[in-house]
């Protein structure tokens, strides 16, 4: 009886609900609210609902349907929809979102339910129409937190490059329109959408400068600082990377967020690593300290690790490694890599080769874990095992470009089999286009044919892409054997302001003789 008393009152509220939404805006509240509906219409939705009640969700859904095509209204199409995707039955549920639409042509629910349903059915081409149209017939009031929400749909999709154009294309009216009271909020929303798209899709030099636009226009933007401030550290603009981190911090504070927030251990990591980067390792601790969420302390105890290490105290750091819990899977892995990491950089790279053999022997077929073993045994020179390996990879993942490019600059920086190198690294970029990396791998190999011109320019786009030391080192080098050596001096100097500690330029300036 409980049940039934519950299900009458549900009924009664849905016609209310009907009835209320067939009032223009201009109606004045009436004392008494009467639905459209007869008794008759009113009997079948009973009836409905008791075949939802019963397990038959299919008479209740053609029921709702049936009404709704009678008396168009949100909530009868609301109420079908819900029972469709209570049944899984998609391909209804998109039928029926994209006739709510055509009925109630100004729906925004109409166009949300269709555009989320379509992009499910990667139909992205039609799905991006309906959402066009809902973010049109939505109020201003809800369009931030609409627009905010949007990048998750995008960043499921496969191909994301296409998809994530699309969005910026569609998000560029909101975040450039003439700014108001009413809209500004609307006007950062976007900004900041379209700077996630763009570092979705790898295009960091674009995101910043959104991101740049963003923090200029809303200076109380907590997320565009915070987005501002990892993408600066990442591009090594580590002067701007600590101003918007610290802008990030007075911010936060300001609207009291919680002192585990995931934006506070994102700053105070990256203002740790600005701090080790200068040496400053006490800053770096003091940073590291801050961090209150424990699902973070991990990363922070690594760091802390990474920090000793610096220092000259490895057993120190090894036994703070070692001490670490690990109860997930991702937990053990990163104190795996983390304890690989310190290995190698000190010196005892057979041991965390040892330690890497005794992983893959509990799961051979570990893509990341076969990679990382051929980086350990590229640096002891012994290359026929890291091709095996690489080799090994690829054969359980056609399109792993990380092998192919492995593959091919290390051929090419050895000189050999530059032909067939030049086609890994090629596979590679088919699979991850425009990757600065993989670029720089192509450009060095071109300079190892003795395509000069060709080298130069291909490495200039990949530093135009991503301002790296490596990257830099080798555009430096090609101008020094073009006989262009101030040009070779002034980039070297740039790579060396980016990281004055790096290996690979230390090395190329020694071998050619060159001072800076």
């Amino acid at each position: 009886m409980g049940d039934m008393k519950n299900l009458f009152f549900a009924l009664i509220f849905l016609i209310a609900g009907v009835a209320n939404a067939q009032k223009t805006p201009q109606t004045a509240p009436a004392d008494v609210v009467n639905s459209a509906m007869d008794s008759e219409e009113f009997y079948r939705l009973l009836i409905g609902e008791l075949a939802y009640v019963d397990g038959a969700p299919g008479e209740a859904f053609n029921i709702y349907l049936e009404q709704a095509r009678k008396t168009p209204s949100n909530q009868l199409f609301e109420r079908a929809m819900r029972i469709a995707l209570d049944a899984r039955d998609v391909n209804a549920a998109t039928k029926l979102a994209k006739e709510w639409a055509y009925r109630i042509p100004e729906s925004a629910q109409a166009q949300n339910y269709t555009f989320q349903l379509l992009f499910g059915a990667k139909q992205y081409a039609q799905g991006m129409v309906s959402l066009q149209a809902f973010l049109k017939l939505s109020k201003e009031a809800d369009r931030p937190s609409i627009i905010l929400g949007l990048n998750r749909f995008f960043s499921d999709t496969q191909n994301k490059q296409a998809p994530s154009t699309d969005l910026i294309r569609l998000l560029r009216p909101y975040a450039e329109q003439a700014n108001t009271f009413e809209n500004h909020a609307t006007r950062a929303a976007a900004r900041l959408a379209i700077a996630r798209a763009d570092v979705e899709t790898e295009r960091f030099n674009d995101a910043l400068a959104e991101l740049h636009v963003l923090t200029r226009e809303s200076p109380d933007s907590i997320d565009g600082w915070l987005l501002q401030g990892a993408l600066q550290l990442q591009e090594n603009q580590f002067p701007a990377s600590e101003k918007s981190f610290q802008q990030f911090l007075v911010l936060a504070q300001k609207a009291n967020l919680p002192t585990d927030h995931a934006g506070y251990v994102q700053a105070y990591l990256g203002l740790a690593q600005l701090a080790e980067n200068r040496k400053d390792y006490d800053a770096a601790q003091n940073w590291l300290s801050k961090i209150e969420d424990d699902k973070e302390r991990l990363a922070a105890q690594l760091r802390r690790a990474s920090i000793l290490a610096k220092q000259g105290k490895l057993a120190e750091a090894k036994q703070l490694i070692e001490q670490l819990p690990e109860p997930t899977q991702a937990q053990a892995r990163a104190k795996l890599m983390a304890e690989v990491e310190l290995m190698r950089d000190n010196g005892a790279t057979l041991d965390a080769i040892a330690l890497m053999d005794k992983s893959l022997a509990s799961d051979p077929k570990d893509i990341d874990l076969l990679y990382e073993q051929s980086t350990l045994y590229e640096k002891i020179k012994n290359y026929d095992k890291m091709e095996s390996l690489l080799k090994q990879i690829l054969a359980l993942d056609a399109n792993n470009a990380m092998a192919y490019n492995a593959l091919g600059y290390s051929l090419a920086d050895r000189g050999l089999r530059l032909e067939e190198a030049k086609g890994y690294i090629e596979r590679a970029l088919s699979i991850t286009p425009n990757d600065p990396y993989i670029v720089d791998s192509l450009g060095w190999t071109l300079y190892r044919m003795g395509q000069l011109d060709e080298a130069l320019k291909t490495l200039q786009s990949a530093y135009k892409i991503r301002a790296d030391v490596e990257i830099g080192t080798h555009i430096g080098e090609v101008f020094w054997q073009m006989g262009r050596k101030d040009d070779a001096l002034k980039t070297w100097r740039a790579a060396q302001s980016i990281n004055p500690d790096n290996e690979a330029l230390k090395e190329t300036l020694k071998r050619l003789g060159a001072t800076l």
